[in-house]
């Protein structure tokens, strides 16, 4: 049998397009992965300890002035959990009240406002 080289053409430049676009996507992951994801280095959270049936606040310091983020608190006992936004103010700072429905553990997670959510700060307390 007789070799063409119109396919043996066709195949090289299949092969060069495939090579192509996985370069370009392995650039375009490295573009996204490198993309800050509105992280603050120094985030913390804390919350006041109170009874059950009472107010608790959460607060945040050290996270982007301005920025966007969700308090997702998990409550105990396979209770569930809610997320609540929050917004830094110019020092970097905020605060949010929920209420202790519960006794047991409390935890909240900040995250992030992004395509990837990124996990900033999180902290907890024991409710009795």
């Amino acid at each position: 049998m007789k070799s063409s080289s119109y396919g043996t053409t066709v195949r090289l430049g299949i092969a060069s397009l495939l090579a192509a676009a996985a370069l370009l996507s392995i650039g375009f992951l490295s573009a996204v992965a490198a993309k800050p994801n509105n992280k603050a280095s120094t985030a913390t959270c804390t919350i006041s300890s109170v009874t059950v049936g009472s107010m608790f606040i959460i607060s945040g310091t050290g996270f982007t002035p301005g920025a966007s983020y969700v308090a997702s608190v998990i409550w105990p006992s396979n209770n569930g959990s809610g997320g609540v936004p929050v917004t830094a103010d110019a020092s970097g700072s905020w605060s949010q009240g929920e209420y202790a429905y519960w006794t047991g553990a409390y935890t909240v997670n900040v995250n992030s406002v992004a395509r990837h959510p990124a996990l900033l700060a999180t902290c907890s307390m024991m409710v009795t």
